[in-house]
């Protein structure tokens, strides 16, 4: 059970807020070509420079609600790194979170933030900002941040996944098997359906219903 989750886990944000640009910063041509940097990084696993470029996208231009879902997730991604490298367990097993993990996830669930007040409609930064919160404890919050993620896109088959998981810590078992299931119902194909199979007869052995 252990091993099963850490694998399947593995706003205007103020510019004094937002990471600094270092002075031998490469000058790109416009706030796009920053952007562009910034996810081939963050695909390299180079978050903080990710962030950096998705910073100085924002300097130039601070209405798009895509740049500050961008940053959040490498926010995030980087917040994940560290608390692998010094726990050795991902955030929902380890039993303090690293410093800067929590100042990272705090960003990440600031920027998901502003990328929701520019569009309410964005339903994949209320699942991220979810994410973001229960990695800090916050399972009540990210609950709601799911539910408002399917209310908008009842199609987005991680809000399910990741709404299931939030069930099952709060011992919720029955609504657990139920979204894990349509997680797998959207997702036939999903490579880590054995897995989510074992997962929910493990539930079912738990389930009072049963």
């Amino acid at each position: 059970m252990r091993r099963f989750l850490v694998l399947i886990v593995v706003a205007m944000l103020a510019a004094a807020c937002a990471s600094p640009v270092p002075e031998t910063f490469p000058a790109l041509e416009d706030a796009e070509a920053y952007v562009e940097r910034g996810k081939s990084l963050s695909e390299e696993g180079l978050y903080l420079e990710a962030i950096d470029h998705f910073s100085a996208a924002m300097e130039m231009d601070l209405t798009s609600a895509e740049v500050f879902f961008l940053r959040g997730r490498s926010h995030y991604d980087y917040a994940v790194q560290v608390i692998v490298e010094e726990t050795g367990v991902g955030p929902e097993n380890a039993p303090v979170l690293p410093d800067e993990a929590v100042e990272h996830m705090e960003r990440a669930v600031a920027d998901y933030t502003s990328a929701i007040e520019l569009d309410p409609q964005y339903a994949k930064a209320y699942n991220n900002r979810g994410n973001a919160r229960a990695s800090l404890g916050d399972e009540e919050r990210a609950l709601q941040d799911y539910d408002t993620a399917l209310e908008l896109d009842d199609s987005l088959a991680l809000a399910y996944f990741n709404r299931g998981l939030i069930h099952y810590r709060l011992g919720e078992y029955e609504d657990a098997i139920a979204d894990l299931g349509m997680y797998l119902e959207l997702v036939p194909e999903a490579e880590d359906r054995a897995q989510v199979e074992d997962f929910i007869e493990q539930l079912r052995e738990r389930s009072p219903s049963q």
